[in-house]
This record gives structure tokens, C-alpha cells and sequence, in this order.
């Protein structure tokens, strides 16, 4: 509030208390006195204010002229118990305007004081007026009240309430409240004598976090017995957001316990970590602390933003010819392909960095589960039947019946070996596992494998050794919102806002104004299958770990990349495979083929967003389905396959240009697909989303991207919308029934294969419901009001489950 001139003020001030005078006609006795002519224009009128130092006896003439010297005033005072009091007398007493204060000191309340007044006129005037001394007015805020639950940039009323204490005389007053140094509100009332008023100041604060109102009372006209502003101070809690959060999983037992560590106080980290250790009871052939994981994660005091690389590292003894020649399916069940764990890493990290909670509470939940088992949910019975779950006894004998039959759904799965090896984990912390008696275990039973000569080659100095990266993530624009995503070693990161990039480039281009567009429509899926073959090509040619190779990563995200890269998609023709890579290190400086074979993998992916706006999108995997099927014998989890991803047979060819940027190495960590990927308006996340889907992942992430920031699709309707998804350059792509109605077009274009007279790849139909690819368990915010949304994959995947934490 922008302060008044004192003028004003002045004058305001004036008006009020004469006003408030003629409040005090209860207490006080005019009397005019007589004069020579029997008809006296003049009078007088009197109160006399009882303060904490004396009393003011103020003194009124009216009349014809106001004198400004009353040249006698005589005083007699007359005690509660009707004895008389001292009388005294006052001469030449200033008066201007006709008014005049004398201040007695021994008058008390309820006393009565007769006064005469001697007026310096002709004939002789006195004027006699008789009043009680009553106490001046007290004023005192004596309650802020705010509304249970205040959300930013809401709208609510802070009602204070001033009472005036003294219980004699009523008052004026200016009510203000403030925040910090801003007067928020500003008002005029009335008190009447021993009551109290309320006073509404509508406001709304736009910042999250611990705030202070104050209301103050200022202005008491009459004056006050204490001169000093009355105040009153109320703390106060702006929510960031309606509701205390969001948790998104692959499976209802997780997401029960992510709710309920949000529920009991804890942030989004500290219901990370508890989700990812349930998820390895209930989900143990999709994730685990024997896997890896890519996590995004926001801070929520801050606004910085991280990526975690925690995904699986080769052993030392890895070369680029270990794998020389064979496929991803034959390196698989076998000890050679088990990488060094890196989630159990990123679980610890994030909970000394960002937690509230000690990674041994964060275990409990799921060694409860383990110990006393829980039912079999639908995709855990739906992958019992794979192959790799009977590749090694173990594996086999705790994910099939007694009789040997898969597991079915409902089916009570108990695992006391994974119990006590997360106890030991609780009671001694990592160290256990990265160097202790579970280091060793893991160093053991990878040396086994289905293949004579495919042991496992890991150390337990490659155990000992293995450290998380944590790094800027990357990031692109796109209409107004930052999409971020991993950086490489994982493709799903760059792929994902390659393709990204080069659609918003393609609809900016005025070549391409007026193009038709829309969810779902011909033109907008061809562009999708376009963009994601250039983004694919890329990467074959690109992507690997950054430590081993100069990764250029962001250059592939630059502007003009992009703008000159999708001059390649046109409008109504087909690219013919095979697609050259393009060279982003001629658009800077920064310190492939189609062999892709588009393997869905078995992944889990959770989002979480807190009160605090924490946030944590995490993916985590054993790759294939149960990893390598090695169970580590006497201690109940899966040990992961993921050097499978590496290139088979090196690519490296100086001739051309091929970096081999995904050769196998020792210390070197494989291209991995996942894409945990958050998106931010102005620093603020609006969306948290992933999915499960193995080489699919980008492609997956990118529909509900562009559902939610290109179509406009509210969050649940863009998790549930039918797809379109695919893993090469070549262009084979799938898509939902929702989408059926445009391959006869597509192809019409030339996406068909040659068989079928094409140069690139077809479109197939895939089914909508039970396994069809991908789970994008997503929260939302919307910005304009703060709530937060829910996105639940659940048509898809049956078990996943979605939680909002309404706030009680």
C-alpha cells in the first residue's frame, strides 16, 4: 500500500476523532453557563481521558468566537465514594480554536470533575460542565485467522480481529497487514467500548514455503492508553501445491508404499527409494538391486535439476571382441553379460543427498513383502513363462509351481532370501554389497552360464570399484516447456529429444505452413516415424558411454543441427533407407547401422512428485526379462543381462568415421534405451513421465510428450491414447487399433517395406490391451491452479497403479 501524504493523513485523522468524540457523550455532562442576558450563545463541553501517566482533561467552547486564552478554569474533583477532592485552578490557559488540554495527575477512574470555565468576553461569561474520568481506549489485535490450507497463487481471507480492551471508550483506527516490508491491506473501523471487530483482507501469495502476516492497529483516534501500535503476528504455510503428491508405478504394492511415506511426511526421495526396493520384491524379474538405472530428478527447494546414471558397467576384463559375433539372445543367459549393479548406488545416493529417511527404514517395507509374501501380480505371471526363468535352478524353482507350471497371478510368492539379504543391506548398508559377503555371492554366481567359455569375468574389484555418474541432464525446447532427459550412456534421452526437436523444427519451417496436423492424423504420424529414424540413424552412429567416447550429445540438439537435419522429412514422400547419420560436430565442437533388432525388454519405470515439488522419474532394469536368469543362490535376486546392449561385433572403422561409440570395454557402460523424462515450464515441472519397453523407450515417451505439450491431451488421456512406437532407422513401427485407420495411408506414402514396393520400413498393427508395449505411469501439474494429475497405464499394463495424496 502506497503510504499518504501527511496532509491527508492529517486531516483524515481529524475528522476521525472528532467523529470518536461524540462517542464519548456516554461519559461526559455539557453544561452551558449562564450569561448577563439570560441567553448565552457560548457553551462548553468536557471528557477527561484517564492514561497511564495522567489524565487529559479536554475542554470545548462554542460559540460565536472561539478564544484561544481562557483566562480561568477551575477544577473540582469528586471521588467514586462521593468525597470531595482537590479543586484547582488554571489561569491564562491556551485554547486555539477553542479548544484546550490540561493534564492532571491525580484524578483516577470514575472520578467526577466539576469544571468552570471563565471566558475572556464581556459581559462575564463561566461556563460550567461536569464529566467521569474514564480510561482511554486499548486496542488489540487478538487473532489472525487463515484457512487450514492455503495453495500458491489461491486466493484466501486473513481475518483479524481487533478488541478494544479498556472497556470505557470506543476508538478509531487504521487496521493494517502486513507481509514482511508489503502493507498487503489497509482499513478504517470503528470499536465500540469492550467489543471487537473483524477485519477481512482478501490476498493471495505466490510463493510456496513459510510466510509471516502481522496485523497491526495504528491511528487510534482517540488515542490510545499504550501509544505503542498493537500487533499481532501469524505464521503461515503456502502449499506449492492442492494436493501432497503424486505416485506412479508399475505395480500396487510400490505404489502403496510410495503414498504412504508421502502420507507419514517423508519427500519424494525418501518414497523413491522405498518404491524401488518394494519393486524388487514384486516385481523381481523386471528390476533389482542386481540391475542398473537412469533417474531424473528435481529439487525441490532449489529448482535444479539431475541426472543419475546408475545403469550396469563391464567388468575390466571386458574387450570389444567379447562378444564378437553373436547375438543378443545368445549372450544373454549367461554370466558374461551381468554388469556391474549400479541401482542399489543410486538408492543410497539420493537419500543422503535429498532424503529424510535412513536407507534402512527405506528396506522395511519391502522385507516385509519378501518375508511374508505377497500375491502374484499379473505381469510377473505373464513373464514366469519366459525362458530365461528356468535357465538356472534357482530362478527356476522360485518362480514356477511345484509341479513346474508358471506362476499364475494371485499366487502367494514368498522369498526369504531376498528378506535377509535386504536386512543385511539395512543393518551394514552398500559396503555389503559392493565389497562385503553379497559382493562376493554376485562375483560367484556369475560365473555360471548356460554356454561353456560365457562366464561372467566381473571382480571383486570391479564390484568395489563402480561409482554412479551424476550430471546437468540434457534438455530441449518446445513450445514454451524444457523436456529433460538423460545423457548418454542411455540412447533414450537424446533419441527422444532428437525426435522431438526436429518436429517442432519441421512445423516451424514456413516451407511446411499449412501442412494439415493433429493428434492421430496421417501427416502427424508421419512426421513421428520420420523424425525418430533420423534421431535413430544418430544414434547407431553416436550414442555411447561419454567416458569412453566423445558423445555429441548436445550438439545433436543444437538449433541449426536440427533445422538442416529436418529438411530431410518432406511432406508427402518417404525416406529410403538406409539413412545416413548426420555430422553434428560440424555445427561445434564437444569434448551405426540398422542392427537394432527392437527387443521390447523388461524395465520398470515410477514417477513421484511431492508437496515440495521434488520430483524423482526413475527407470530401472535387469534389461531382459529375470536378466541374465542367474539368481544369485542363497540370496534371492536377479542378476542383470544389460552387456547385451553393447554393439556385438565392434563397429569402430577409421576409415568411416565410426566412432564404435558402443564397442564393449572394460569400466564402460552399454547403450541402454531408458528415458526418465521430466518437463518444465519456467523452472516449474509440469510433467514427470516413462515407460518400461526396452528399445522402444524413446519412441514410447514421445507420444505422451507430444500428447500432453503438442495436442493438449489432459495427463490420463495421453497416457491411455494409442501409440505409435518403433526401435530402428529403417522405420518398421507399430501402432495401437486407435491407429489402425491410418496404416492403409502411411503406406499409401511408402511406408512399406520393399516386399511390399516400399524403401523403408512397414506399419503393423499391435494390440491395445495385455502386453502391448510400454507403461507411461506419469504425474502432471497444472500451473494454473497447482494440482496435480495422475496418469495411469493401467489399460496396458493391469498391474500399474497411480496415486494422488490428497492432503487431509
Amino acid at each position: 500500500m502506497n503510504a499518504e501524504r501527511p496532509a491527508a493523513r492529517t486531516v483524515r485523522r481529524g475528522a476521525r476523532l472528532a467523529a470518536a468524540l461524540l462517542a464519548l457523550a456516554l461519559s461526559s455532562i455539557a453544561v452551558s453557563g449562564a450569561g448577563a442576558s439570560g441567553a448565552d450563545p457560548y457553551s462548553l463541553q468536557i471528557d477527561a481521558l484517564l492514561g497511564p501517566t495522567a489524565t487529559d482533561l479536554t475542554l470545548r467552547v462554542g460559540g460565536p468566537t472561539q478564544p484561544s486564552v481562557l483566562e480561568k478554569v477551575q477544577v473540582k474533583t469528586w471521588h467514586a465514594d462521593g468525597s470531595e477532592g482537590q479543586t484547582r485552578n488554571f489561569f491564562d490557559v491556551p485554547s486555539p480554536g477553542g479548544v484546550a488540554t490540561i493534564a492532571l495527575s491525580d484524578p483516577v477512574r470514575g472520578d467526577r470533575l466539576e469544571t468552570r470555565v471563565h471566558l475572556p468576553v464581556r459581559p462575564q461569561h463561566n461556563l460550567d460542565a461536569t464529566t467521569l474520568v474514564v480510561r482511554r481506549p486499548d486496542l488489540t489485535v487478538t487473532g489472525i485467522d487463515l484457512p487450514g490450507d492455503v495453495v500458491r497463487g489461491h486466493s484466501f481471507d486473513a481475518v483479524a480481529t481487533v478488541a478494544e480492551v479498556g472497556g470505557d471508550v470506543g476508538s478509531y483506527a487504521t487496521v493494517e497487514l502486513r507481509h514482511g516490508a508489503t502493507t498487503i491491506g489497509s482499513q478504517s473501523v470503528f470499536v465500540l467500548p469492550g467489543s471487537s471487530v473483524a477485519v477481512t483482507f482478501p490476498m493471495r501469495l505466490s510463493q510456496p514455503g513459510e510466510h509471516t502476516l502481522r496485523a497491526v492497529v495504528t491511528d487510534s483516534a482517540p488515542a490510545e492508553w499504550d501509544v505503542a501500535p498493537s500487533s499481532l503476528e501469524r505464521g503461515l504455510y503456502v502449499n506449492r501445491y492442492t494436493e501432497n503428491g503424486v505416485v506412479a508405478t508399475d505395480q500396487p504394492l510400490a505404489t502403496q508404499v510410495g503414498v504412504e511415506v508421502l502420507e507419514s511426511g517423508g519427500n519424494a526421495f525418501d518414497a523413491a527409494a522405498a518404491v524401488q526396493f518394494v519393486l524388487n520384491v514384486t516385481q523381481p524379474q523386471l528390476t533389482g538391486i542386481g540391475g542398473g538405472s537412469d533417474v531424473i530428478v528435481r529439487e525441490g527447494d532449489t529448482g535444479r535439476v539431475f541426472a543419475i546414471d546408475a545403469r550396469e558397467q563391464a567388468p575390466a576384463a571386458t574387450t570389444a571382441t567379447t562378444y564378437n559375433g553373436r547375438t543378443r539372445a545368445q549372450i544373454g543367459p549367461n554370466g558374461y553379460a551381468v554388469g556391474v549393479p549400479g541401482t542399489l548406488r543410486a538408492v543410497q545416493y539420493m537419500l543422503d543427498r535429498w532424503g529424510t529417511r535412513s536407507l534402512s527404514d527405506s528396506l522395511q517395507p519391502a522385507i516385509g513383502y519378501a518375508e511374508n509374501g505377497f500375491d502374484t501380480g499379473f505381469f510377473l505371471a505373464l513373464t514366469s513363462s519366459d525362458p530365461r526363468s528356468r535357465a538356472f535352478a534357482e530362478t527356476n524353482a522360485m518362480f514356477h509351481r511345484a509341479d513346474g507350471s508358471p506362476l499364475q497371478q494371485g499366487d502367494r510368492l514368498v522369498q526369504a532370501d531376498l528378506a535377509r539379504t535386504l536386512r543385511m543391506i539395512a543393518d551394514q548398508g552398500p559396503s555389503v554389497f559392493y565389497q562385503g559377503e553379497i559382493a562376493n555371492a554376485i562375483v560367484a554366481a556369475q560365473h555360471r552360464a548356460t554356454v561353456a567359455g560365457r562366464e561372467g569375468r566381473m571382480t571383486a574389484d570391479d564390484l568395489a570399484n563402480y561409482s554412479i555418474e551424476v550430471e546437468d541432464p540434457l534438455e530441449l525446447g518446445y513450445r514454451g516447456y524444457d523436456v529433460v532427459a538423460p545423457t548418454p550412456a542411455t540412447n533414450g534421452g537424446v533419441v527422444m529429444l532428437e525426435s522431438l526437436g526436429l518436429i517442432r523444427e519441421f512445423l516451424s519451417n514456413p516451407d511446411n505452413a499449412g501442412y494439415q496436423w493433429g493428434f492421430g492424423t496421417r501427416n502427424s504420424l508421419h512426421v513421428f516415424i520420420e523424425a525418430m529414424r533420423l534421431a535413430f540413424a544418430d544414434r547407431d552412429m553416436w550414442i555411447g558411454d561419454e567416458r569412453f567416447t566423445n558423445v555429441p550429445a548436445r550438439l545433436l540438439l543444437g538449433d541449426r543441427y536440427l533445422a538442416d537435419r529436418s529438411r530431410l522429412i518432406h511432406r508427402e514422400t518417404v525416406m529410403c533407407s538406409p539413412i545416413a547419420p548426420g555430422d553434428p560436430f560440424a555445427y561445434g565442437d564437444q569434448s551405426a547401422d540398422d542392427s537394432a533388432d527392437g527387443e521390447s525388454g523388461h524395465t520398470t519405470h515410477f514417477s513421484i512428485i511431492d508437496r515440495w515439488g521434488n520430483a524423482v522419474v526413475m527407470t530401472s532394469t535387469l534389461a531382459d526379462a529375470f536378466g541374465s536368469g542367474i539368481m544369485v543362490p542363497g540370496y534371492g535376486f536377479m542378476l542383470n543381462d544389460s552387456l547385451t546392449l553393447f554393439n556385438p561385433t565392434p563397429r569402430r572403422n577409421v576409415a568411416t568415421g565410426n566412432p564404435g561409440a558402443n564397442d564393449a570395454a572394460g569400466g564402460k557402460r552399454p547403450m541402454g534405451s531408458m528415458g526418465p523424462t521430466l518437463v518444465l515450464k519456467n523452472g516449474e515441472p509440469v510433467l514427470g513421465t516413462g515407460s518400461y519397453a526396452g528399445d522402444f523407450i524413446p519412441s514410447v515417451v514421445l507420444n505422451v510428450v507430444l500428447n500432453r505439450l503438442e495436442y493438449g491431451l489432459p495427463l490420463q488421456q495421453a497416457v491411455e491414447a494409442p501409440r505409435i512406437w518403433g526401435a530402428t532407422s529403417n522405420g518398421d513401427v507399430a501402432v495401437n487399433p486407435g491407429f489402425a485407420d491410418q496404416i492403409q495411408p502411411l503406406r499409401a506414402m511408402g511406408h512399406r517395406g520393399p516386399a511390399a514396393g516400399g524403401c523403408a520400413g512397414n506399419m503393423a498393427a499391435n494390440p491395445s490391451g495385455g502386453t502391448a508395449i510400454g507403461s507411461t505411469g506419469s504425474f502432471g501439474v497444472d500451473l494454473s491452479d497447482f494440482s496435480l494429475a495422475g496418469g495411469e497405464d493401467s489399460v496396458r499394463l493391469p498391474d500399474a497403479t497411480t496415486t494422488i495424496v490428497e492432503r487431509h
